[in-house]
């Protein structure tokens, strides 16, 4: 006789834990356990349902991270008020964010091709489309996001409240433009990143076009000595409309904006890290407002499909290269911006290892158990390094409390093979270290 073949267990369902989960980095191991970071919570008014500290790991035994799970009400307040702040006696800051896992969308639509970087708050694309799924309350969706900085589903839901009242395309995406150089003006770039990507969907080379006409109000505006306009705007009425774009922190790759840390000119001869050819989708490493010409060797590296006016290219072979803003604005702007300067001005406060590079989207991550999470560095910072080469670097902290790496140098602080002497080598087109 045979035995009778018995139907293919199905795994139990798991029922979905309360909360929200928050990645809480920059915690000291000599002197923090989950206990303290419990308290540490509590004392800003929120109680967590679990909190789990992971071991050191890495070149840094000092410096850990761990998980945080609080409930949904609580996220935002609590993000705002803990990050920054210090343990007794360690220098390193708090980083806390919802975890990269944690990203609700509202659809099952395909992600973003940068859905790997969570804290930017990339969402799937597509939800202008069409109406909002029924019974979903769309103001109250986009504050939401707005809150919980997910700028790209911020504005996708802000556009839902338009397509509700009828709105033409053309009408459309001349609202768009204008609320797209509002939120530059006002620096919300994340916001004017989402805003560029829908006027892409709509007419690509319309809003190249806007893209090009503000990147040369840029170049102007640094020519001229004007820093950028750092002011708390109420709302897009109140601004100046005008073609000038601002300080990038995130944005988006794939022809529309590229991930940068800053684009601004370094102000006498009108030099800016990268600005467009012509008005089209074409991008110089370098060029110069007064007509020079980026070497060749330098300009037929450039990717194409990059936006207007950012930093991400590597500056041109003997041309100074200008990371940030104009000098001696540098360090009091990003103070005005609530990022401070972490590191010494030279050799680096920071040690990691260069973890991954996109050579498309000319940027990636240095791992460093110190942060507490990877820190972001654009292909304009990265010189001639490699991944996995070791670097020594100093940070400065987006808004979010994101860590951004610039000046980068050997550990040994060693000029040779470095910034003094560029070596010419291929970048591997890998996002992780092979």
């Amino acid at each position: 006789s045979t035995t009778p073949r018995q139907p293919p267990l199905r795994p139990r369902p798991r029922r979905p834990m309360a909360g929200t989960k928050l990645f809480v980095g920059g915690i000291p191991a000599g002197n923090a356990n989950a206990e303290q970071v419990r308290e540490l919570f509590a004392e800003h008014g929120c109680a967590p349902l679990e909190v789990v500290i992971l071991p050191p790991k890495g070149s840094n035994p000092d410096a850990r991270c761990g998980f945080v799970r609080v409930p949904d009400e609580a996220v935002t307040s609590i993000c705002q008020s803990l990050n920054g702040l210090n343990f007794e006696g360690y220098a390193a800051p708090l980083v806390v964010r919802p975890a990269d896992n944690q990203a609700k969308q509202p659809t099952v639509a395909a992600p973003l091709k940068l859905n790997a970087i969570g804290s930017l708050g990339a969402g799937p694309l597509g939800r202008s489309a069409g109406p909002a799924p029924p019974g979903v309350d769309v103001a109250l969706e986009k504050q939401r996001a707005k809150a919980e900085g997910r700028w790209v589903d911020a504005a996708e839901w802000h556009d839902q409240e338009f397509f509700q009242a009828g709105e033409t395309p053309d009408r459309k995406f001349h609202r768009l433009a204008a609320d797209l150089q509002d939120a530059v003006l006002a620096e919300h770039f994340y916001e004017a990143a989402a805003l560029y990507e829908i006027m892409s969907q709509l007419d690509a080379e319309a809003a190249a076009g806007v893209n090009a006409s503000a990147a040369a109000a840029l170049v102007r505006r640094g020519a001229n000595g004007e820093g950028p306009v750092r002011q708390q705007v109420p709302g897009p009425a109140s601004v100046p409309r005008g073609p000038a774009w601002g300080q990038m922190e995130a944005c988006r790759g794939g022809g529309g904006w590229g991930q940068t840390e800053a684009c601004w000119g370094s102000g006498g001869q009108g030099q800016t890290e990268a600005c467009w050819e012509g008005g089209g989708r074409g991008r110089t490493e370098a060029c110069w407002e007064g007509g020079y010409q980026a070497p060749a060797s330098t300009a037929s590296r450039t990717p194409q499909g990059t936006p207007a006016g950012h930093a991400e290219a590597p500056a041109a072979t003997g041309a100074p290269m200008s990371h940030g803003m104009m000098d001696g604005q540098a360090e009091a702007s990003l103070q005005a911006a609530g990022r401070p300067l972490v590191g010494a001005t030279s050799g680096g406060a920071f040690v990691g290892t260069i973890l991954s590079f996109s050579a498309e989207r000319q940027f990636g991550f240095i791992q460093c158990p110190e942060l507490g999470s990877d820190a972001f560095v654009s292909g304009a910072r990265l010189g001639p390094f490699q991944v996995g080469d070791r670097v020594a670097f100093n940070v400065t902290y987006g808004a979010r409390g994101q860590p951004h790496a610039q000046n980068l140098t050997y550990p040994d602080d060693g000029m040779m093979n470095g910034w003094a002497h560029p070596v010419k080598r291929m970048r591997k087109e890998s996002w992780q270290l092979s």
